[in-house]
């Protein structure tokens, strides 16, 4: 941390505690964030261009309260919520612990999507669009691969559409909920990271456990019935904020145009036909590769099952067909730690 920034810190403590203490700055993790610490006084610093998300949701209940910030410096001052997060539950050895810590992160992000629907939510850059779909690339990537996408690109144009459209889903949607993002607190959990949010329909975030996690390192698959009791957790909670939500064609329809949105990011955005190194991120987890076929495979399923968006479904299957040929001799993605003793 600079000089600068390091003094913009002391300027923010000082205003919220009212006198100036000797603190100490400690880096926890590669994303801008530190921990300080003074006597009597422990928080967060987060350097963000989403000063302004942090705000909004800073008395929503499932962020980190906001104790001070600067906009100049693009700093956040955010109270201690300490460094428990889910994906050390699913790392361990405890079902029953890491479906609770998945279930209260599934209902605070549907508190999160209702708070910009009680709110006036603030003024996003929309030409940061983290997930957004490029056509270009996916008929490259498509191509190469000897796959006709023709069908599919025109069901993907019709999620523009969707993308922009002002339904009754519309929200500020997280855009990158993984279970490392998510801290457990005994009064219930709270995300730490909204430096990928922006305004989209709410499907975006609300298929994160189907895919699984398609923007996270660490991925494995979650059992089907755990699922189902994600889910179920998630909408319950949200038709107290979108009545539109108790409408299962309305709702089931949004699940697959999240899901077939997601395929359409993860075709054009990775890079296939680039014989990547199935890289070992985690020695418990999901391969590189095995985590691109289990994101296609569940993709496809869940377009089958709902019946829609036939060409794009047929495109996950044919992508986790030919690539599986491809790079030969996978196995099957491991469940997460906590769910190996659980039902598949």
């Amino acid at each position: 941390m600079d000089k600068a920034i390091k003094e913009c810190v002391e300027q923010i403590l000082y205003s919220h505690l009212g006198e100036y203490r000797e603190f100490s700055l400690r880096e926890i993790s590669g994303h801008n964030v530190w921990q300080v610490q003074a006597e009597s006084f422990s928080a967060y610093v987060k350097q963000t261009r989403q000063v302004s998300i942090y705000k909004f949701f800073a008395d929503c209940g499932v962020v980190p309260g906001i104790l001070g910030y600067n906009e100049q410096h693009k700093l956040i001052l955010s109270e201690d919520v300490g460094l428990d997060t889910v994906d050390q539950l699913l790392l361990g050895a405890d079902p029953e612990a890491a479906t609770a810590g998945l279930v209260d992160m599934a209902a605070s992000m549907a508190k999160l999507h209702g708070w910009t629907s009680q709110h006036n939510p603030p003024t996003i850059r929309q030409d940061f669009l983290p997930t957004n779909i490029s056509l270009t690339a996916i008929l490259n990537v498509t191509g190469a691969l000897e796959i006709n996408s023709a069908a599919a690109l025109v069901e993907f144009q019709e999620l523009f559409v969707w993308r922009e459209s002002e339904s009754g889903f519309r929200t500020i949607v997280h855009g990158d909920p993984c279970p490392e993002n998510f801290a457990t607190r005994k009064e219930g959990g709270c995300f730490i990271d909204l430096d990928n949010a922006f305004i989209a329909p709410l499907f975006i975030d609300a298929v994160f456990w189907r895919i699984p996690f398609p923007t996270c390192w660490q991925v494995a698959r979650i059992p089907s019935n755990t699922i189902a009791r994600i889910e179920n957790a998630y909408r319950v909670q949200l038709c107290q904020h979108f009545r539109a939500a108790q409408d299962d064609r309305k709702y089931f329809d949004g699940i697959a145009s999240g899901c077939a949105w997601w395929l359409g990011f993860l075709v054009g955005g990775k890079r296939l036909i680039e014989e990547p190194i199935d890289h070992e991120l985690h020695p418990e987890l999901a391969t590189v590769r095995q985590r691109t076929l289990l994101w296609f495979d569940q993709i496809a399923n869940t377009l089958e099952e709902l019946s829609r968006y036939p060409a794009i479904a047929l495109l996950a299957r044919d992508m986790g067909e030919v690539l599986s040929k491809r790079w030969g001799g996978l196995e099957k993605t491991p469940l997460f730690p906590a769910f190996r003793g659980s039902s598949r």
